[in-house]
């Protein structure tokens, strides 16, 4: 089975605690210590900034990929 990859200027959807869908856009993909991350923006406000394991963006449930929600 072929692993899920992520590449820059993908994007993923998260709810965030008001309900409000935010989307955000690979900028950068990282290797921290053997453990791959990526660091995403903010479509709507790039000055928020984050960085997160891959294994949280395609798995943990709290981020979908934006083609998947059109």
């Amino acid at each position: 089975m072929k692993k899920p990859t992520i590449g820059i200027g993908d994007r993923f959807g998260q709810v965030d605690g008001y309900g409000r869908l935010v989307s955000w856009s690979v900028e950068q993909v990282i290797d921290h210590h053997g453990i791959l991350h990526a660091c995403i923006a903010s479509v709507n406000d790039p000055s928020r900034r984050k960085t997160v394991a891959l294994s949280v963006l395609l798995r943990d449930g709290s981020y979908m990929r934006q083609e998947a929600l059109h």
